[in-house]
């Protein structure tokens, strides 16, 4: 009988070299009222620094320029979805809606379910689930598409 692996442990750095998480975060900085940085500055630095791999690192631009591209449209869609607006929501939880919807609108190759997927689980890191109820129904092609 041959032996059984042990279970693999998942790295404390475990969202490093995620596409969707570095998306987030660089479209976080960029759009920070003073920000002075730029998208294609801070994919550059993020590339150089992670491993990704080829398709990881199209997906992560992909991500992050239709995030910025696309923030007006997200946003008037997630308003009709959020009891309170928008803007008023935490930065982390704004993008990662922002993100499973994008990718649900935009990408045809994401399937709905890994793009809720993703939304439920970067809005539970950053610790606020209570907006899942709510919002993620929207991430799931009921946005009238």
């Amino acid at each position: 009988m041959p032996p059984r692996n042990p279970p693999q442990r998942k790295s404390p750095n475990r969202f490093a070299s995620d596409p969707r998480r570095a998306a987030q975060d660089i479209v976080a900085k960029v759009m920070e009222p003073e920000s002075r940085l730029y998208a294609q500055e801070l994919l550059a630095e993020k590339i150089a620094s992670c491993r990704f791999k080829d398709e990881d690192r199209r997906f992560m631009t992909e991500l992050t320029y239709g995030l910025i591209r696309h923030r007006g449209t997200l946003d008037a869609i997630l308003g009709a979805y959020t009891s309170q607006p928008v803007a008023g929501l935490e930065t982390d939880v704004r993008l990662a809606l922002e993100l499973g919807l994008y990718q649900t609108l935009f990408l045809e190759r994401i399937p709905p379910h890994a793009a809720v997927n993703e939304v439920v689980r970067l809005v539970r890191e950053a610790g606020k689930t209570a907006l899942l109820d709510s919002s993620t129904p929207c991430s799931a092609r009921s946005c009238g598409t």
